[in-house]
């Protein structure tokens, strides 16, 4: 099984949820094979990596769902974008 970020993040969640029961952090953690730390931070306010990233990327989630759309119906209807291009349409929704 591959341990990808989404699982991880999901198994963290789990974890917080657990510990917010009343189970210690420590056996939350190893019933969900999370990072004793970062469920530590999770419990005391903290984000994942990609939240705090956001207000420093350029496009918003829902413009990136608008541009990984369009690039999938573009391919879907057999046609490869190029670099360029998809740094155009970009442009276009800034």
């Amino acid at each position: 099984m591959v341990n990808t970020d989404e699982d991880y993040e999901l198994r963290l969640q789990q974890a917080v949820t657990y510990h917010l029961r009343g189970y210690s952090q420590a056996f939350a953690a190893r019933r969900y094979n999370v990072a004793p730390s970062t469920l530590s931070e999770r419990v005391r306010g903290g984000c994942s990596h990609s939240e705090a990233a956001i207000p420093l990327q350029k496009l918003s989630p829902e413009q990136e769902k608008i541009v990984s759309e369009w690039v999938l119906a573009e391919e879907d209807c057999g046609r490869a974008l190029s670099k360029s291009q998809v740094a155009r349409f970009v442009t276009q929704i800034l």
